[in-house]
C-alpha cells in the first residue's frame, strides 16, 4: 500500500508538471510567435539604445565642459599604467638577472678606487728657472 502511494504522488507531479509545460507553451506561442511581438521588442530595443548613446554624449560634453575625465579616459589612463608596470617589472627582473650574475665577479662599480691627489703639486725649481725669475723681476729693497 506504501509503494501505492509513493507511486501515484510521483505519477500526480508528473503530469501536473506537464501541464505546467502545455500551457506555458500555449502562453509562449500565442506572445512570441506573432511578428507584432518581433515589431515592438526590435522598436524598444532600438528607443533604448538611442537613448543611452545620447545620454553618454551628453555626459561626455558635460564633463569636458567641466575638465573632468571620462570613463573612456580614467580606462585609458589605467591600461597605460598596467603597460607602465609591466615594463618596470621586467627592468626589475632583468636587473636582477645582472646582479646575480655579477655576484661572483669583482665589478668596476663595486671595486675600490685608489685615492687621487686633490691638491697640484708644487713644480720644481730648477736653477735656470730661478736664473731667469731674479734677472726679470728685480727686487725693490725696503729702505
Amino acid at each position: 500500500m506504501g509503494a501505492d502511494k509513493s507511486t501515484e504522488k510521483s505519477l500526480k507531479e508528473t503530469l501536473s508538471l506537464e501541464a505546467l509545460q502545455e500551457r506555458m507553451d500555449v502562453m509562449g506561442r500565442a506572445i512570441f510567435g506573432d511578428s507584432k511581438y518581433g515589431k515592438l521588442m526590435h522598436g524598444a530595443l532600438s528607443a533604448q539604445t538611442t537613448m543611452q548613446q545620447t545620454f553618454s554624449e551628453q555626459m561626455a560634453k558635460g564633463l569636458s565642459f567641466y575638465n573632468m575625465p571620462s570613463q573612456d579616459d580614467l580606462s585609458s589612463i589605467a591600461d597605460q599604467c598596467n603597460r607602465i608596470e609591466e615594463r618596470l617589472m621586467h627592468l626589475e627582473q632583468m636587473l636582477q638577472t645582472l646582479v646575480d650574475k655579477s655576484d661572483g665577479v669583482s665589478s668596476p662599480s663595486t671595486a675600490r678606487v685608489p685615492r687621487t691627489r686633490t691638491r697640484k703639486p708644487k713644480p720644481v725649481e730648477t736653477p735656470e728657472a730661478k736664473t731667469t725669475t731674479s734677472k726679470s723681476s728685480p727686487k725693490k729693497s725696503s729702505s
